[in-house]
């Protein structure tokens, strides 16, 4: 229980910018908080989280996990995730439960709860994580609405993503030399400090923006919003326990993927859905409500992880 104090206590340090979202939407300080969101959102996506994961493989004594547990354990879970919850045959349910926020929550809450030694790994675990998620989520929504292209359509979706290229960046740039490394990471220093702070913020102001859908709760957003938070990274920890319990994996790895798995389903989700005709108005409950809920489930999961 006082571990899941503790991370309750980082939780809210990190709401700061999350409220603040929220009074600025109350305030009506944005004369179009919706195109403030897609704008922001775009920062976050395209400029912020890039750096942030790339130059976190820059930071000294960043390790680079070699065991292929770390690689595989998210691509297992996810696929057990989509056979347990029949996802591969509900797009809607399929997309949130391989669309976790694992950037943009995620990797400041596992920087906050776990220390910033962890910032190599959790930038590698985070790639993995978005690497599945604008795989599997975008070919479950084409096939729902009919769309075709089909693997080359979602591998030119996926090559588009700089989050996708960031840790090839990082890895990259650690092999070179020491005044080019330092300059790479002091010029994406600047950038990569403002992806939490940013994407928290547009976090606050989507659930502003969105919070009537918070009313209209009903049995599909519940069940959508059980899948991601209680199925999911309860199929990943007995995976982390599995493999840390036979020395696949180093127990901290483990958590780091559990906490992970635990995030709220990512905002992107929607614009997803909406795009593909695919039961959008499900995934905007699901997105705001999984926010909400992340408050006490994060903690939660948190403390259960340190158990391995």
């Amino acid at each position: 229980m006082t571990v899941a104090l503790d991370n309750a206590l980082r939780l809210l340090e990190l709401a700061i910018p999350a409220l603040v979202g929220v009074a600025c939407g109350a305030l009506g300080l944005f004369r179009d908080p919706k195109a403030a969101v897609s704008v922001l959102n775009r920062y976050a996506l395209y400029v912020g989280f890039p750096a942030l994961v790339a130059r976190g493989l820059l930071e000294p004594g960043a390790s680079i996990p070699s065991q292929p547990a770390f690689w595989l354990l998210w691509p297992v879970g996810l696929t057990l995730c989509l056979l347990l919850s029949r996802g591969a045959s509900r797009p809607a349910l399929g997309l949130g439960i391989a669309f976790g926020n694992v950037a943009y929550l995620g990797l400041p809450y596992v920087l906050a709860v776990m220390g910033e030694g962890m910032a190599g790994p959790a930038a590698l675990a985070v790639a993995v994580h978005v690497t599945g998620a604008v795989t599997v989520g975008p070919a479950l929504l084409a096939r729902a609405s009919g769309e075709g292209g089909g693997v080359a359509t979602v591998a030119r979706r996926v090559a588009r993503l700089p989050l996708f290229w960031a840790p090839l960046l990082g890895l990259s740039l650690r092999a070179v030399s020491g005044p080019v490394r330092d300059a790479a990471s002091a010029g994406l220093a600047p950038f990569a400090s403002s992806a939490a702070a940013v994407a928290l913020f547009l976090l606050g102001l989507h659930v502003f923006v969105e919070r009537g859908r918070v009313w209209r709760v009903g049995g599909p957003v519940l069940s959508l919003v059980a899948s991601r938070m209680l199925l999911t990274p309860a199929v990943v920890l007995a995976l982390a326990a599995a493999a840390v319990g036979m020395g696949w994996l180093p127990e901290e790895l483990g958590r780091l993927h559990v906490v992970l798995a635990a995030m709220p389903l990512a905002i992107t989700t929607f614009s997803m859905a909406h795009d593909a005709g695919v039961e959008s108005e499900r995934v905007a409950g699901a997105v705001v409500l999984s926010s909400l809920a992340a408050l006490v489930m994060l903690p939660l999961w948190g403390a259960v992880a340190g158990l391995l």
